[in-house]
């Protein structure tokens, strides 16, 4: 299941310079001390971002129950909107698992945290 246009949010602008195209991998980051479902975003096991935290919550209960995402870099990074301070990285989500009632339910929940 793929899911559009979410921001990948990143300070760390000396460390990863990202490109459209590139891959990467989202996963759970404990004792984050800002948001205890934080979900990060790596490259070669270093963090390089992380998800927003409107969204960290449905995919940090998604990656607990053995589910994975997969992360790829669409458009070009811009200073975040919000009060981060940090910058914007446009991205696209690959939800990946066996379970078919996991999926169905994560399909729910993102329909509901999306909709306008």
């Amino acid at each position: 299941m793929l899911q559009d246009d979410c921001l990948v949010t990143t300070r760390l602008f000396d460390v990863w310079k990202p490109s459209i195209g590139e891959k990467l991998v989202a996963k759970r980051e404990f004792n984050n001390p800002m948001d205890k479902h934080a979900v990060k975003v790596v490259k070669d096991d270093e963090t390089v971002g992380h998800l927003p935290r409107e969204f960290s919550r449905i995919a940090w209960y998604f990656l607990a129950r053995s589910g994975e995402i997969s992360v790829e870099v669409i458009g070009r990074r811009r200073h975040c909107k919000q009060l981060c301070g940090g910058m914007e990285i446009p991205c696209q989500l690959k939800f990946n698992c066996s379970n078919k009632a996991q999926m169905k339910r994560l399909k729910e929940l993102l329909a509901s945290k999306i909709q306008v």
